[in-house]
């Protein structure tokens, strides 16, 4: 029996967000000149606070990498979820805390017993109506999901 049999979801086929990618480079390029322009603290310290950041740059842009490999996010009719990598695609079920803005839908999935996934979904990775029936749907779709469990 599908958990959401009054409202269903197309595949969502993803491309990449230039949101993302901007706001990872503008708040780090936004620290890199505060600590090296406004934060006077001993030379040292502001190279270390400079190489963290740098680091931390480079983490998030692999995290970005990751999210441009996901390609598609597919609902199944029994609930489950696919997540559709470029490698290989995933079967995974969908956690009922969610977030959605304007510009912003964040989902949490978990992979087999303990591995959970968060996947943002910015406004520019969809078509902009597949991104507002997404907005609409998914309440619904969680909802269901939260009173098949009890």
């Amino acid at each position: 029996m599908s958990l959401n049999k009054f409202v269903s979801l197309p595949i969502l086929t993803f491309s990449r967000s230039k949101i993302f990618l901007g706001l990872i480079t503008g708040l780090h390029l936004l620290a890199l000149t505060s600590v090296t322009q406004f934060i006077y603290f001993h030379f040292s310290i502001n190279i270390i606070i400079g190489l963290l950041v740098c680091f931390s740059f480079y983490c998030n842009i692999l995290y970005y990498k990751q999210l441009s490999d996901l390609k598609m996010i597919k609902c199944r009719q029994d609930g489950m979820w696919i997540l559709g990598y470029e490698s290989k695609p995933l079967l995974v079920s969908i956690e009922a805390d969610y977030m959605i803005t304007e510009w912003l839908i964040v989902l949490h999935f978990k992979i087999g017993q303990s591995r959970k996934r968060s996947v943002p979904i910015f406004k520019d990775m969809l078509p902009k109506e597949s991104f507002k029936q997404l907005r609409v749907a998914l309440p619904f779709i969680l909802n269901a999901k939260l009173k098949s469990r009890c």
